[in-house]
Protein backbone atom coordinates (compact mmCIF):
# COMPACT_ATOMS: atom_id res chain seq x y z
CA UNK A 1 0.00 0.00 0.00
CA UNK A 2 1.41 3.32 -1.04
CA UNK A 3 1.65 5.85 1.85
CA UNK A 4 -0.28 9.09 1.39
CA UNK A 5 1.60 11.64 -0.65
CA UNK A 6 1.81 15.31 0.17
CA UNK A 7 -0.77 17.56 -1.45
CA UNK A 8 0.39 19.34 -4.58
CA UNK A 9 -0.67 22.97 -4.11
CA UNK A 10 -1.03 24.02 -7.72
CA UNK A 11 -2.65 27.35 -6.98
CA UNK A 12 -2.26 29.67 -3.98
CA UNK A 13 -5.08 29.39 -1.50
CA UNK A 14 -5.81 33.09 -1.99
CA UNK A 15 -6.76 34.86 -5.20
CA UNK A 16 -4.03 35.94 -7.55
CA UNK A 17 -3.39 39.36 -9.02
CA UNK A 18 -1.41 38.96 -12.24
CA UNK A 19 0.93 41.82 -13.05
CA UNK A 20 2.79 42.45 -16.29
CA UNK A 21 6.47 41.52 -16.25
CA UNK A 22 9.10 44.23 -16.57
CA UNK A 23 9.78 45.03 -20.20
CA UNK A 24 13.44 44.16 -19.82
CA UNK A 25 12.86 40.51 -18.92
CA UNK A 26 11.00 37.57 -20.34
CA UNK A 27 9.52 34.82 -18.16
CA UNK A 28 11.13 31.46 -18.63
CA UNK A 29 8.57 28.77 -19.37
CA UNK A 30 9.39 25.35 -18.03
CA UNK A 31 8.05 22.51 -20.12
CA UNK A 32 6.77 19.61 -18.03
CA UNK A 33 8.30 16.25 -18.74
CA UNK A 34 6.11 13.34 -19.77
CA UNK A 35 5.46 10.37 -17.55
CA UNK A 36 5.13 6.78 -18.66
CA UNK A 37 1.62 5.37 -18.51
CA UNK A 38 -0.87 3.64 -20.79
CA UNK A 39 -1.49 5.57 -23.97
CA UNK A 40 -5.22 5.71 -23.33
CA UNK A 41 -4.81 8.35 -20.66
CA UNK A 42 -1.78 10.59 -21.12
CA UNK A 43 -0.52 12.89 -18.43
CA UNK A 44 2.52 14.86 -17.45
CA UNK A 45 5.13 14.23 -14.83
CA UNK A 46 5.04 16.77 -12.04
CA UNK A 47 7.15 14.88 -9.56
CA UNK A 48 9.58 17.79 -9.49
CA UNK A 49 7.20 20.32 -8.06
CA UNK A 50 9.73 23.09 -8.09
CA UNK A 51 9.82 23.07 -11.87
CA UNK A 52 6.11 23.65 -12.27
CA UNK A 53 5.00 27.07 -11.08
CA UNK A 54 2.34 29.47 -12.13
CA UNK A 55 3.06 33.22 -11.93
CA UNK A 56 2.93 34.24 -8.28
CA UNK A 57 1.29 37.44 -7.06
CA UNK A 58 3.78 40.16 -6.25
CA UNK A 59 1.62 41.71 -3.56
CA UNK A 60 -0.57 40.43 -0.79
CA UNK A 61 -4.28 40.12 -1.35
CA UNK A 62 -6.98 40.57 1.23
CA UNK A 63 -10.51 39.25 1.52
CA UNK A 64 -13.49 41.32 2.66
CA UNK A 65 -16.57 39.15 3.08
CA UNK A 66 -17.35 37.60 -0.29
CA UNK A 67 -15.59 40.40 -2.15
CA UNK A 68 -11.92 39.91 -2.94
CA UNK A 69 -9.93 43.13 -3.51
CA UNK A 70 -6.48 44.55 -3.46
CA UNK A 71 -4.71 45.78 -0.37
CA UNK A 72 -4.06 49.50 -0.32
CA UNK A 73 -0.38 48.99 -1.09
CA UNK A 74 -1.29 47.26 -4.35
CA UNK A 75 -2.83 50.37 -5.81
CA UNK A 76 0.65 51.85 -6.06
CA UNK A 77 1.74 49.22 -8.56
CA UNK A 78 0.99 50.00 -12.21
CA UNK A 79 -1.01 47.39 -14.04
CA UNK A 80 -2.23 46.87 -17.56
CA UNK A 81 -5.88 47.33 -18.43
CA UNK A 82 -5.58 45.27 -21.58
CA UNK A 83 -7.09 41.78 -20.98
CA UNK A 84 -4.83 40.35 -23.69
CA UNK A 85 -1.79 41.34 -21.63
CA UNK A 86 -3.34 39.75 -18.56
CA UNK A 87 -4.18 36.55 -20.39
CA UNK A 88 -0.78 36.25 -22.05
CA UNK A 89 0.82 36.15 -18.61
CA UNK A 90 -1.15 33.02 -17.77
CA UNK A 91 0.38 30.03 -19.44
CA UNK A 92 -2.65 27.80 -20.12
CA UNK A 93 -2.48 24.13 -19.26
CA UNK A 94 -3.70 21.53 -21.70
CA UNK A 95 -6.36 19.01 -20.74
CA UNK A 96 -3.73 16.27 -20.69
CA UNK A 97 -1.65 18.27 -18.22
CA UNK A 98 -4.63 18.96 -16.00
CA UNK A 99 -5.55 15.23 -15.92
CA UNK A 100 -1.91 14.46 -15.14
CA UNK A 101 -1.96 16.87 -12.21
CA UNK A 102 -5.08 15.24 -10.86
CA UNK A 103 -3.50 11.81 -11.24
CA UNK A 104 -0.80 12.74 -8.73
CA UNK A 105 -3.34 13.18 -5.95
CA UNK A 106 -6.21 11.07 -7.16
CA UNK A 107 -9.35 11.12 -5.13
CA UNK A 108 -7.89 13.11 -2.23
CA UNK A 109 -9.85 15.82 -0.53
CA UNK A 110 -6.84 18.09 -0.25
CA UNK A 111 -6.07 18.08 -3.97
CA UNK A 112 -9.65 18.73 -4.91
CA UNK A 113 -9.84 21.65 -2.49
CA UNK A 114 -6.57 23.12 -3.76
CA UNK A 115 -7.68 22.92 -7.38
CA UNK A 116 -11.07 24.36 -6.55
CA UNK A 117 -9.51 27.29 -4.69
CA UNK A 118 -7.09 27.91 -7.53
CA UNK A 119 -9.84 27.95 -10.13
CA UNK A 120 -11.90 30.32 -8.02
CA UNK A 121 -8.91 32.58 -7.38
CA UNK A 122 -8.02 32.75 -11.05
CA UNK A 123 -11.57 33.54 -12.08
CA UNK A 124 -11.97 36.20 -9.39
CA UNK A 125 -8.60 37.79 -10.10
CA UNK A 126 -9.46 38.23 -13.76
CA UNK A 127 -12.89 39.57 -12.88
CA UNK A 128 -11.38 42.12 -10.49
CA UNK A 129 -8.92 43.26 -13.12
CA UNK A 130 -11.61 43.69 -15.73
CA UNK A 131 -14.04 45.47 -13.40
CA UNK A 132 -11.41 47.76 -11.85
CA UNK A 133 -10.44 49.13 -15.26
CA UNK A 134 -14.04 49.71 -16.37
CA UNK A 135 -13.63 47.78 -19.58
CA UNK A 136 -16.47 47.74 -22.05
CA UNK A 137 -18.62 44.58 -22.30
CA UNK A 138 -17.03 43.79 -25.65
CA UNK A 139 -13.47 44.04 -24.37
CA UNK A 140 -14.36 42.19 -21.15
CA UNK A 141 -15.03 38.92 -23.00
CA UNK A 142 -12.45 36.26 -22.26
CA UNK A 143 -10.32 35.15 -25.20
CA UNK A 144 -11.13 31.64 -26.56
CA UNK A 145 -7.97 29.92 -25.26
CA UNK A 146 -8.61 31.16 -21.70
CA UNK A 147 -12.21 30.00 -21.93
CA UNK A 148 -10.94 26.57 -23.00
CA UNK A 149 -8.51 26.58 -20.09
CA UNK A 150 -11.35 27.20 -17.63
CA UNK A 151 -13.37 24.39 -19.21
CA UNK A 152 -10.44 21.97 -18.98
CA UNK A 153 -9.93 22.87 -15.33
CA UNK A 154 -13.57 22.17 -14.53
CA UNK A 155 -13.35 18.85 -16.38
CA UNK A 156 -10.26 17.89 -14.40
CA UNK A 157 -11.99 18.69 -11.12
CA UNK A 158 -14.92 16.51 -12.12
CA UNK A 159 -12.59 13.62 -12.96
CA UNK A 160 -10.78 14.03 -9.65
CA UNK A 161 -13.92 13.88 -7.55
CA UNK A 162 -15.46 11.06 -9.60
CA UNK A 163 -12.61 8.62 -8.87
CA UNK A 164 -13.21 8.99 -5.16
CA UNK A 165 -16.93 8.80 -5.79
CA UNK A 166 -16.65 5.45 -7.57
CA UNK A 167 -14.90 3.89 -4.58
CA UNK A 168 -17.39 5.35 -2.11
CA UNK A 169 -20.27 4.11 -4.28
CA UNK A 170 -18.84 0.60 -3.93
CA UNK A 171 -18.93 1.01 -0.15
CA UNK A 172 -22.51 2.28 -0.28
CA UNK A 173 -23.64 -0.59 -2.53
CA UNK A 174 -22.24 -3.02 0.05
CA UNK A 175 -24.38 -1.33 2.73
CA UNK A 176 -21.54 0.68 4.29
CA UNK A 177 -20.04 -2.24 6.24
CA UNK A 178 -17.91 -1.65 9.31
CA UNK A 179 -15.30 -3.72 7.52
CA UNK A 180 -14.70 -0.69 5.27
CA UNK A 181 -14.79 1.99 7.98
CA UNK A 182 -11.38 3.29 6.89
CA UNK A 183 -12.87 4.47 3.59
CA UNK A 184 -12.96 8.10 4.67
CA UNK A 185 -13.08 10.76 1.93
CA UNK A 186 -10.95 13.03 4.14
CA UNK A 187 -7.97 10.70 3.72
CA UNK A 188 -5.93 9.35 0.82
CA UNK A 189 -7.81 6.40 -0.68
CA UNK A 190 -4.51 4.58 -1.22
CA UNK A 191 -4.37 4.16 2.57
CA UNK A 192 -7.82 2.59 2.77
CA UNK A 193 -8.21 -1.01 3.88
CA UNK A 194 -8.67 -3.47 0.98
CA UNK A 195 -7.27 -0.99 -1.57
CA UNK A 196 -3.83 -0.84 -3.13
CA UNK A 197 -2.39 1.74 -5.50
CA UNK A 198 0.20 1.31 -8.21
CA UNK A 199 3.38 3.24 -8.82
CA UNK A 200 4.04 6.24 -11.02
CA UNK A 201 3.62 4.19 -14.20
CA UNK A 202 -0.14 4.20 -13.56
CA UNK A 203 -0.18 7.61 -11.87
CA UNK A 204 -0.67 5.96 -8.48
CA UNK A 205 -4.17 4.80 -9.41
CA UNK A 206 -6.08 2.08 -7.55
CA UNK A 207 -4.78 -1.24 -8.90
CA UNK A 208 -6.18 -3.77 -6.41
CA UNK A 209 -9.52 -4.14 -4.62
CA UNK A 210 -9.40 -7.12 -2.26
CA UNK A 211 -12.36 -7.65 0.06
CA UNK A 212 -11.83 -10.83 2.05
CA UNK A 213 -14.39 -12.14 4.57
CA UNK A 214 -16.40 -9.85 6.84
CA UNK A 215 -20.09 -9.08 7.29
CA UNK A 216 -20.68 -7.70 3.82
CA UNK A 217 -23.97 -8.12 1.98
CA UNK A 218 -25.46 -7.03 -1.31
CA UNK A 219 -24.24 -7.50 -4.86
CA UNK A 220 -20.97 -6.76 -6.60
CA UNK A 221 -21.31 -3.04 -7.33
CA UNK A 222 -21.19 -2.17 -11.04
CA UNK A 223 -18.95 0.77 -10.06
CA UNK A 224 -15.98 -1.60 -9.84
CA UNK A 225 -15.81 -1.24 -13.61
CA UNK A 226 -15.00 2.45 -13.18
CA UNK A 227 -11.68 1.70 -11.45
CA UNK A 228 -10.07 1.62 -14.86
CA UNK A 229 -6.52 0.74 -13.72
CA UNK A 230 -7.59 -2.23 -11.59
CA UNK A 231 -5.35 -5.28 -11.99
CA UNK A 232 -6.67 -7.41 -9.12
CA UNK A 233 -10.32 -7.80 -8.09
CA UNK A 234 -11.15 -10.08 -5.15
CA UNK A 235 -14.43 -10.72 -3.35
CA UNK A 236 -13.83 -13.85 -1.26
CA UNK A 237 -15.51 -15.64 1.64
CA UNK A 238 -18.50 -13.29 1.63
CA UNK A 239 -21.47 -15.60 2.08
CA UNK A 240 -23.98 -12.74 1.93
CA UNK A 241 -22.74 -11.51 -1.44
CA UNK A 242 -25.38 -12.42 -4.02
CA UNK A 243 -26.45 -11.59 -7.56
CA UNK A 244 -24.62 -12.01 -10.83
CA UNK A 245 -21.21 -10.92 -12.04
CA UNK A 246 -21.70 -7.42 -13.50
CA UNK A 247 -20.82 -6.81 -17.12
CA UNK A 248 -19.16 -3.52 -16.17
CA UNK A 249 -15.99 -5.40 -15.26
CA UNK A 250 -15.29 -5.69 -18.99
CA UNK A 251 -14.09 -2.08 -18.71
CA UNK A 252 -11.15 -3.27 -16.60
CA UNK A 253 -8.74 -3.70 -19.50
CA UNK A 254 -5.71 -4.12 -17.21
CA UNK A 255 -7.33 -6.81 -15.01
CA UNK A 256 -5.05 -9.80 -14.44
CA UNK A 257 -6.61 -11.59 -11.49
CA UNK A 258 -10.34 -12.09 -10.91
CA UNK A 259 -11.22 -13.98 -7.75
CA UNK A 260 -14.90 -14.15 -6.81
CA UNK A 261 -15.03 -17.26 -4.62
CA UNK A 262 -16.80 -18.59 -1.54
CA UNK A 263 -19.81 -16.32 -2.08
CA UNK A 264 -23.40 -16.90 -3.15
CA UNK A 265 -23.13 -15.55 -6.67
CA UNK A 266 -25.69 -16.94 -9.09
CA UNK A 267 -26.32 -16.88 -12.82
CA UNK A 268 -24.03 -18.15 -15.57
CA UNK A 269 -20.29 -18.01 -15.91
CA UNK A 270 -20.22 -14.94 -18.13
CA UNK A 271 -18.77 -15.39 -21.58
CA UNK A 272 -17.87 -11.71 -21.64
CA UNK A 273 -14.87 -12.51 -19.45
CA UNK A 274 -13.13 -13.40 -22.70
CA UNK A 275 -13.01 -9.66 -23.47
CA UNK A 276 -10.47 -9.15 -20.68
CA UNK A 277 -7.39 -10.10 -22.68
CA UNK A 278 -4.94 -9.53 -19.81
CA UNK A 279 -6.65 -12.01 -17.48
CA UNK A 280 -4.25 -14.59 -16.07
CA UNK A 281 -6.22 -16.01 -13.13
CA UNK A 282 -9.96 -16.67 -12.92
CA UNK A 283 -11.34 -18.14 -9.70
CA UNK A 284 -15.13 -18.42 -9.49
CA UNK A 285 -15.15 -21.46 -7.19
CA UNK A 286 -17.56 -22.16 -4.32
CA UNK A 287 -20.56 -20.30 -5.72
CA UNK A 288 -24.01 -21.15 -7.11
CA UNK A 289 -23.19 -20.48 -10.74
CA UNK A 290 -25.17 -22.50 -13.27
CA UNK A 291 -25.33 -23.11 -16.98
CA UNK A 292 -22.55 -24.32 -19.24
CA UNK A 293 -18.84 -23.58 -19.34
CA UNK A 294 -18.31 -20.78 -21.90
CA UNK A 295 -16.17 -21.96 -24.80
CA UNK A 296 -14.98 -18.38 -25.34
CA UNK A 297 -12.76 -18.60 -22.25
CA UNK A 298 -10.30 -20.57 -24.37
CA UNK A 299 -9.65 -17.35 -26.32
CA UNK A 300 -7.89 -15.68 -23.40
CA UNK A 301 -4.26 -15.39 -24.55
CA UNK A 302 -2.67 -15.01 -21.10
CA UNK A 303 -4.77 -17.39 -19.01
CA UNK A 304 -2.74 -19.40 -16.48
CA UNK A 305 -5.47 -20.80 -14.23
CA UNK A 306 -9.23 -21.34 -14.54
CA UNK A 307 -11.12 -22.48 -11.43
CA UNK A 308 -14.86 -23.07 -11.83
CA UNK A 309 -15.06 -25.83 -9.22
CA UNK A 310 -17.89 -26.31 -6.71
CA UNK A 311 -20.72 -24.73 -8.65
CA UNK A 312 -23.79 -26.12 -10.44
CA UNK A 313 -22.46 -26.15 -13.97
CA UNK A 314 -23.94 -28.52 -16.52
CA UNK A 315 -23.24 -29.54 -20.09
CA UNK A 316 -19.93 -30.79 -21.44
CA UNK A 317 -16.36 -29.57 -21.39
CA UNK A 318 -15.95 -27.31 -24.45
CA UNK A 319 -14.02 -28.72 -27.41
CA UNK A 320 -12.24 -25.37 -27.64
CA UNK A 321 -10.46 -26.14 -24.38
CA UNK A 322 -8.12 -28.26 -26.46
CA UNK A 323 -6.73 -25.20 -28.22
CA UNK A 324 -5.66 -22.52 -25.78
CA UNK A 325 -3.63 -19.90 -27.71
CA UNK A 326 -0.60 -19.73 -25.43
CA UNK A 327 0.44 -21.51 -22.25
CA UNK A 328 -1.91 -24.27 -21.14
CA UNK A 329 -3.76 -23.15 -18.00
CA UNK A 330 -4.47 -25.19 -14.91
CA UNK A 331 -8.07 -26.42 -15.17
CA UNK A 332 -10.28 -26.91 -12.10
CA UNK A 333 -13.82 -28.01 -13.01
CA UNK A 334 -14.52 -30.34 -10.07
CA UNK A 335 -17.72 -30.67 -8.02
CA UNK A 336 -20.14 -29.75 -10.79
CA UNK A 337 -22.64 -31.68 -12.90
CA UNK A 338 -20.67 -31.82 -16.13
CA UNK A 339 -21.45 -34.76 -18.40
CA UNK A 340 -20.43 -36.23 -21.73
CA UNK A 341 -16.95 -37.19 -22.85
CA UNK A 342 -13.68 -35.42 -22.22
CA UNK A 343 -12.70 -33.85 -25.57
CA UNK A 344 -9.89 -35.79 -27.25
CA UNK A 345 -8.27 -32.48 -28.18
CA UNK A 346 -7.30 -32.05 -24.54
CA UNK A 347 -4.83 -34.86 -25.09
CA UNK A 348 -2.76 -32.53 -27.24
CA UNK A 349 -2.08 -30.25 -24.29
CA UNK A 350 0.51 -30.52 -21.55
CA UNK A 351 -1.40 -29.57 -18.43
CA UNK A 352 0.34 -28.95 -15.14
CA UNK A 353 -2.81 -29.44 -13.06
CA UNK A 354 -6.16 -30.82 -14.11
CA UNK A 355 -9.11 -31.56 -11.83
CA UNK A 356 -12.36 -32.90 -13.30
CA UNK A 357 -13.39 -34.82 -10.18
CA UNK A 358 -16.96 -35.28 -8.91
CA UNK A 359 -18.81 -34.82 -12.18
CA UNK A 360 -20.68 -37.19 -14.51
CA UNK A 361 -18.02 -37.55 -17.17
CA UNK A 362 -17.81 -40.81 -19.09
CA UNK A 363 -15.69 -42.52 -21.70
CA UNK A 364 -11.93 -42.44 -22.15
CA UNK A 365 -9.49 -40.23 -20.26
CA UNK A 366 -6.24 -41.98 -21.18
CA UNK A 367 -5.36 -39.17 -23.62
CA UNK A 368 -4.63 -36.90 -20.65
CA UNK A 369 -1.54 -38.98 -19.79
CA UNK A 370 1.72 -39.36 -21.68
CA UNK A 371 5.41 -40.01 -21.13
CA UNK A 372 6.44 -36.72 -22.73
CA UNK A 373 4.18 -34.57 -20.60
CA UNK A 374 5.12 -32.64 -17.47
CA UNK A 375 1.80 -32.95 -15.66
CA UNK A 376 2.03 -32.97 -11.87
CA UNK A 377 -1.61 -33.18 -10.72
CA UNK A 378 -4.49 -35.25 -12.16
CA UNK A 379 -7.77 -35.81 -10.30
CA UNK A 380 -10.51 -37.63 -12.23
CA UNK A 381 -12.16 -39.27 -9.23
CA UNK A 382 -15.90 -39.90 -8.82
CA UNK A 383 -16.94 -39.88 -12.45
CA UNK A 384 -18.08 -42.65 -14.81
CA UNK A 385 -14.87 -43.04 -16.80
CA UNK A 386 -14.11 -46.34 -18.52
CA UNK A 387 -10.72 -47.11 -20.06
CA UNK A 388 -7.93 -49.66 -19.83
CA UNK A 389 -5.31 -48.54 -17.32
CA UNK A 390 -2.80 -51.03 -18.74
CA UNK A 391 -2.26 -48.78 -21.78
CA UNK A 392 -1.62 -45.63 -19.79
CA UNK A 393 1.91 -44.24 -19.53
CA UNK A 394 2.04 -41.61 -16.84
CA UNK A 395 4.41 -38.61 -16.87
CA UNK A 396 7.58 -39.02 -14.85
CA UNK A 397 6.71 -35.77 -13.10
CA UNK A 398 3.34 -36.94 -11.77
CA UNK A 399 2.97 -36.33 -8.03
CA UNK A 400 -0.82 -36.49 -7.48
CA UNK A 401 -3.09 -39.09 -9.10
CA UNK A 402 -6.65 -39.78 -7.99
CA UNK A 403 -8.83 -42.11 -10.08
CA UNK A 404 -11.12 -43.53 -7.39
CA UNK A 405 -14.80 -44.32 -7.99
CA UNK A 406 -14.81 -44.92 -11.75
CA UNK A 407 -15.15 -47.96 -14.01
CA UNK A 408 -11.47 -48.30 -14.96
CA UNK A 409 -10.22 -51.76 -15.94
CA UNK A 410 -6.85 -53.46 -16.57
CA UNK A 411 -3.85 -53.54 -14.27
CA UNK A 412 -1.35 -51.06 -12.86
CA UNK A 413 1.67 -50.77 -15.21
CA UNK A 414 5.14 -51.44 -13.78
CA UNK A 415 6.33 -48.14 -15.25
CA UNK A 416 4.26 -46.33 -12.63
CA UNK A 417 6.82 -47.17 -9.95
CA UNK A 418 9.12 -44.57 -11.51
CA UNK A 419 6.80 -41.65 -10.82
CA UNK A 420 7.43 -39.49 -7.71
CA UNK A 421 3.89 -40.03 -6.46
CA UNK A 422 2.94 -38.24 -3.25
CA UNK A 423 -0.76 -39.13 -3.38
CA UNK A 424 -2.28 -42.12 -5.16
CA UNK A 425 -5.79 -43.60 -5.17
CA UNK A 426 -7.31 -46.11 -7.60
CA UNK A 427 -9.91 -47.56 -5.23
CA UNK A 428 -13.46 -48.44 -6.30
CA UNK A 429 -12.63 -49.47 -9.86
CA UNK A 430 -12.39 -52.81 -11.74
CA UNK A 431 -8.65 -53.32 -11.65
CA UNK A 432 -6.97 -56.70 -11.49
CA UNK A 433 -3.49 -58.10 -11.24
CA UNK A 434 -0.50 -57.62 -9.00
CA UNK A 435 0.40 -54.24 -7.56
CA UNK A 436 3.93 -53.53 -8.87
CA UNK A 437 6.66 -53.53 -6.26
CA UNK A 438 9.33 -50.89 -5.88
CA UNK A 439 9.09 -47.16 -6.00
CA UNK A 440 6.36 -45.53 -3.94
CA UNK A 441 3.38 -47.76 -4.71
CA UNK A 442 3.86 -49.80 -1.52
CA UNK A 443 4.03 -46.64 0.58
CA UNK A 444 0.30 -46.04 0.24
CA UNK A 445 -2.14 -47.83 2.52
CA UNK A 446 -4.82 -50.28 1.47
CA UNK A 447 -7.44 -47.54 1.15
CA UNK A 448 -5.71 -46.44 -2.04
CA UNK A 449 -6.39 -49.85 -3.64
CA UNK A 450 -9.39 -51.56 -2.08
CA UNK A 451 -12.76 -52.31 -3.70
CA UNK A 452 -11.31 -53.40 -7.03
CA UNK A 453 -12.24 -56.51 -8.95
CA UNK A 454 -9.16 -58.63 -8.40
CA UNK A 455 -6.24 -56.42 -7.40
CA UNK A 456 -3.71 -58.07 -5.10
CA UNK A 457 -0.31 -57.71 -3.52
CA UNK A 458 1.03 -55.36 -0.85
CA UNK A 459 -0.49 -53.41 0.75
CA UNK A 460 -3.50 -55.65 -0.09
CA UNK A 461 -3.65 -59.38 0.45
CA UNK A 462 -1.06 -61.41 -1.39
CA UNK A 463 -1.94 -62.80 -4.79
CA UNK A 464 -3.08 -66.43 -4.86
Amino acid sequence: MRPPTSTLNIFPSKPMHIEPPPSSSTPNAVAPSGSTRPSSEPSMDLTNHSQFQLPQPSKSIKKEGNRKGLASSDHDTPKSSDPKVIVNQIEPLTEQQIVGICGLQQSTHEAEEALSQGLEALNQSLSNSIVSDSLSPASAQLPPHLSNFMSHMSLALNKLSSLEGFVLQIKKALNNPYHLASWDPQTDCCSWYCLECGDATVNHRVTALTIFSGQISGQIPPEVGDLSYLQTLVFRKLTNLTGQIPRTITKLKYLRSLRLSWTNLTGPVPGFLSELKNLQFIDLSFNDLSGSVPSSLSLLPNLLSLDLSRNKLTGSIPESFGSFPAKVPDLYLSHNQLSGYIPKTLGNLDFNRIDFSRNKLGGDASMLFGANKTTWYIDLSRNMLQFDLSRVVIPKTLGILDLNHNGITGNIPVQWTEAPLQFFNVSYNRLCGHIPTGGTLQEFDSYSYFHNKCLCGAPLDSCK
